[in-house]
């Protein structure tokens, strides 16, 4: 029997490279012979790097516009056509819907759904809008799916409550996991951690609480800044450190005038994009994302890894990463004033961090260890496609 060919679908090529990397791993490993359709990003190179078959995907993000959500299925149909795979697996909602018009019935389709984000949850009447075109979307075409892969219980919740899975069997892997045997408390070599807290302007008296995300409204930034001011002066050692870029296209982006103002403050330290998160949860005490909803944050996975303890929020997604005192602090959506006391908890209890941090790599090991998740995808595969070994 010939190698089986599987076709991975994202928007970008960052969700390949560093999030489905155990995928890829795991696929290769068994045989498979693994192809990517991405657009041609700042990471095209680094999922080429992989081993993969990589097809350069010209897709329209974030437009809903008919003519370029048309060229764009018809971009990844030629794509399906060149690589003819046996599987296709698509990420996120807009690359979900676009491989369900390009592949048809004629070959297993699995989307996963890894939060529901601003697609679903936007405010106002533009909020709603894209709401209902996505709701349309995913029912008028959920005959065209084999498989839904979820994060969460509550996103699948929605998905059924909406009519929005039809037949297709829906299958629960929690998030994409991490290498915990390269992310642990430990691995980082401590001259090289206190080289990269000097450069950031950290000294070894401060208390690092990290926040890593792109830095829109629905990550929580707003609450993080105003939980750092109201701690700032009373806690002179605590530093905020915000890793992420500012999304231009997303109307609820940080501003750099907002970021100018913030950093004349003193105690919270941008660090714009990093690929060595492994150094930056290396040179963190805390880490925090005060989401509104999210699949399940690979930041605050990667954070358990490396034995730090958790401030996140109730929210789907969020609250799933996180025994309550036990590896971390819940609070609710939308609290500035209630991150503020969970972040003064651990800012005042060492002792606490650490035994938090120890509790959260014992959870990252049980439950998000991402060779045992890309296996459990794979399994998705054998369950629907009978040409996959």
């Amino acid at each position: 029997m010939s190698a089986p060919r599987v076709l991975l679908a994202s928007h970008a090529g960052v969700n390949v490279a560093l999030m489905r990397r155990a995928l890829v791993r795991r696929l290769l490993a068994e045989g498979a012979e693994v192809h990517v359709a991405v657009p041609r990003d700042a990471h095209f190179d680094a999922v080429a790097a992989l081993g993969v078959r990589v097809h350069p995907w010209a897709m329209a993000r974030g437009s809903l516009r008919p003519g370029a959500a048309l060229a764009s299925v018809a971009a990844l149909r030629a794509i399906v056509a060149a690589a003819r795979p046996q599987v296709v697996h698509a990420f996120t909602h807009q690359p979900n819907i676009f491989a369900r018009l390009a592949v048809g019935r004629a070959r297993p389709l699995v989307n996963s759904v890894t939060g529901l984000g601003s697609n679903f949850l936007g405010q106002g009447a533009g909020g709603a809008l894209r709401r209902a075109v996505f709701h349309t979307l995913y029912r008028a075409t959920r005959a065209r799916c084999a498989a839904l892969i979820f994060q969460n219980d509550d996103d699948r919740a929605h998905f059924a409550a909406h009519g929005l899975i039809g037949a297709a069997p829906a299958f629960m892997v929690r998030g994409t996991g991490v290498d915990v045997a390269a992310l642990r408390p430990g691995a980082e070599d401590a001259a090289r951690v206190t080289a990269a807290r000097a450069a950031l302007g950290l000294g070894p008296e401060h208390v690092v609480l990290t926040l890593a995300a792109r830095l829109i409204r629905d990550k929580g930034v707003f609450e993080f800044l105003d939980a750092a001011r109201a701690l700032a002066a009373r806690h002179p050692r605590a530093r905020f450190l915000l890793v992420g870029e500012p999304d231009p296209g997303n109307p609820t982006s940080l501003s750099p005038e907002a970021m100018d103002a913030t950093r004349a403050d003193g105690a919270v330290v941008f660090a714009g994009w990093r690929d060595d998160m492994p150094l930056i949860w290396a040179l963190s005490d805390v880490a925090v994302l005060p989401s509104y909803r999210e699949g399940l944050p690979v930041s605050l996975q990667e954070a358990l890894a490396c034995g730090l303890p958790v401030v996140t929020t109730q929210a789907p997604g969020c609250r799933e990463i996180v025994a309550p005192g036990e590896n971390g602090l819940l609070v609710p959506v939308g609290d500035a004033p209630a991150l503020a006391r969970a972040m003064a908890t651990l800012l005042d209890d060492p002792a606490l961090r650490q035994r938090m941090g120890q509790a959260g790599r014992r959870r990252a090991e049980a439950l998000f260890n991402a060779d045992t998740l890309a296996g459990e995808i794979v399994a998705v595969y054998r369950r629907i496609c009978k040409e996959f070994p």
